[in-house]
């Protein structure tokens, strides 16, 4: 009976021995899988930070594009009253040219009849080399 009981108790030792051999190798192999993980888990947050910094830059760079649009905008309406306003000093300006093309015109004619009629104060040119000729304005 001793015996028996020995030989059991060496079937259970070696019985032991093998399930901690196997728990040691299945230790090992769960705190590999776990550093892996660890390792995968870390690189994986410092990819999510990289995008979320970059994120906020192109944030950052949007509201910088928007703030220039909108400045561009309020330069191209300012620039549009400017030329608006410009533009209706030049219609002002044709028409007071104008003005003064007629009345020189009239006061040319005036002029003309005056000494036309008494030739013997000046000499009478036939040609008309000397005097200006006004032609009508003509807007492009």
């Amino acid at each position: 009976a001793i015996d028996e009981m020995k030989a059991d108790l060496k079937k259970q030792q070696a019985a032991e021995v093998e399930q901690k051999d196997w728990c040691v190798d299945e230790l090992q192999k769960t705190k590999l899988e776990t550093q892996d993980k660890t390792h995968s888990e870390q690189q994986k947050l410092a990819e999510l930070e990289a995008l979320q910094s970059k994120v906020a830059q192109l944030g950052a760079d949007i509201k910088s594009l928007e703030d220039e649009v909108a400045e561009m905008n309020k330069q191209t309406q300012v620039a549009g009253q400017n030329r608006e306003k410009e533009n209706k000093e030049f219609q002002g300006v044709v028409m007071e040219q104008r003005q003064t093309q007629k009345l020189l015109q009239e006061a040319s004619a005036s002029l003309k009849k005056f000494y036309v009629k008494a030739p013997a104060f000046i000499q009478a040119k036939k040609s008309k080399a000397g005097e200006p000729e006004f032609k009508d304005y003509k807007e492009q």
